[in-house]
């Protein structure tokens, strides 16, 4: 499940940033979307283990794309912070790196 490497950063921002009730918000509600899915793929269309599948797949993308949205459109100030300190530690350790092969 490619999804979880989106999944586990964002979560870790988020609990960073004491969000844990919008992590169980999410959560419960992409939950209830995946017991309509289940249903509806294993019953109704008769897709056994294959369908389980399906909705496994569907629910961890929902699920990293819910995260996402929330993180980048309602959190927008954390964000922002988070991503000027990363834009800064890489450009110091760009100037860092290219120092200590100078010298060498």
């Amino acid at each position: 499940m490619f999804s979880f490497a989106i999944v586990f950063p964002t979560l870790r921002f988020l609990q960073a940033q004491s969000k844990v009730k919008v992590i169980m918000c999410i959560a419960f509600v992409v939950l209830l979307i995946q017991n309509g899915l289940l249903y509806m793929f294993i019953h109704v269309f008769g897709w056994g283990v294959t369908g389980l599948a399906m909705v496994s797949n569907i629910v961890g993308w929902l699920y990293a794309v819910a995260l996402v949205v929330y993180t980048i459109g309602w959190n927008k100030e954390e964000w922002r912070v988070k991503v000027e300190q990363t834009a800064h530690r890489m450009r110091t350790w760009n100037i860092d790196n290219h120092h200590s092969e100078d010298v060498t």
